[in-house]
Formats: structure tokens, C-alpha cells, sequence
């Protein structure tokens, strides 16, 4: 494995299924890091951001729903994946407010858990792309990016612009 390949952290305090899952993670091409949910994982990977994380939810739900809150902090944290075999429903709509990506069942299918930690990563792709974009449009004069050069659209760029009040015309 090189450091090119996505980093996964896996919390879970179980750690016989840490050691399954990073076995399905790394046949897949994914480098892992296992970490038992406790107040230092949160520092571990604020140290090097992982492309996910995988959050198991096990005897304390409370105690991982922090963990999450937590994580989810940061404005660029990684997707986070919640993991569990027998969670509430609560919890389940409780970590998708604080912003947890999905959720997934245990046991875990290789299949499903693949294709969802593809589709959270090409997510995540797509909202860095689109940062500098927002960036750049909204440093634009909003008048700057309509397009045409007829007497018309000269007018509501200036209207847009606020030269020219909104209702000049007013038509009973």
C-alpha cells in the first residue's frame, strides 16, 4: 500500500470486527487505522484527516453520537459512516443530524460497504471542486455574470447592480 491510496479509520471498540473490516478495506485498495473509540481518536485524526471514517455504534450510543459531533465540528471533516447492528432508530436519526454521510448494518456486506465508501469519497470530491467555484462567483459583481449586450440586458445589469431602481416603468 502507498500513501496515494484513500486512508480509512475504522472506530470501533470491537476488535476482532476492526480487524474484518480492514481486511475488506485493504483487499479493496484502501489503506486503514484502526482506533478504539476514546477521547484521543478524535486528535489522531484531526492529526492526519482521513478520506473516511467508519464509526461503529456499539454498548454507548451517546458516547459515539459525541464522537461524531465531534468529528463533524471541523467544516472540512471527512465523510463519516456509522456502522451497527442493532441501533436504534434514534440514534440512527440523531447521527443524521449531527451529519453522518450513511448508514450501514452489520454484518457488513463487502459489496455494500465498497460501494457506499466510493460513493461518500466521490461526494466529498465533488464539494472540495466546488468551493473554489462558490468562491469566485461570489466574488464576481452578480451583474458581471449575465450574459447579452442588448439595451435590455445593459438595463438589468444596472438594476442588479443597483444604478437603476428596481420599478422604473410601472405599468397599471
Amino acid at each position: 500500500m502507498n500513501s496515494s491510496e484513500p486512508l480509512v479509520v475504522l472506530v470501533d471498540g470491537n476488535a476482532a470486527e476492526r480487524s474484518r473490516t480492514d481486511a475488506v478495506l485493504r483487499r479493496h485498495g484502501y489503506r486503514t487505522l484502526g482506533l478504539a473509540p476514546d477521547a484521543f481518536s478524535v486528535e489522531r485524526i484531526r492529526e492526519a484527516p482521513p478520506a473516511a471514517v467508519l464509526l461503529a455504534v456499539r454498548d454507548e450510543p451517546a458516547a459515539t453520537l459525541d464522537l461524531l459531533a465531534l468529528l463533524k465540528r471541523d467544516e472540512a471533516s471527512p465523510p463519516v459512516i456509522l456502522v451497527s447492528g442493532d441501533a436504534q432508530t434514534s440514534t440512527v436519526v440523531q447521527a443524521m443530524r449531527l451529519g453522518d454521510t450513511d448508514f450501514l448494518c452489520q454484518p457488513l456486506v463487502e459489496r455494500v460497504l465498497i460501494d457506499t465508501l466510493t460513493q461518500a469519497l466521490h461526494e466529498q470530491r465533488l464539494t472540495a471542486e466546488l468551493v473554489p467555484l462558490k468562491r469566485l462567483v461570489e466574488a464576481e459583481p452578480k451583474y458581471r455574470m449575465l450574459t447579452g449586450r442588448s439595451p435590455l440586458m445593459q438595463e438589468v445589469r444596472q438594476r442588479v447592480a443597483g444604478r437603476v431602481p428596481l420599478f422604473t416603468r410601472s405599468r397599471v
